[in-house]
């Protein structure tokens, strides 16, 4: 899921590779196998596993892999 949000980040015409990448996610992530992409103070972006607690209370039964982009922190660029 790292390599599909650093796609699009890419294709957006952004190097995520320049991105400060942290583990600080929502609670909703998987701890340690989650990621934060920021640029300064601004979040650019979360991806990695949900929580098990998740799939438990849906009883899902495989792993689930999300991301978000909030586009509204990508800076304006020409």
């Amino acid at each position: 899921v790292k390599a599909d949000c650093f796609a699009i980040l890419t294709e957006f015409g952004f190097n995520p590779e320049k991105m400060s990448i942290s583990e600080d996610t929502p609670t909703y992530y998987h701890p340690g196998k989650s990621a934060k992409l920021a640029m300064g103070k601004n979040t650019i972006a979360y991806f990695g596993e949900l929580h098990p607690k998740i799939n438990k209370e849906f009883d899902i039964k495989k792993t689930i892999c999300a991301f978000e982009i909030f586009e509204e922190n990508l800076p304006i660029t020409k």
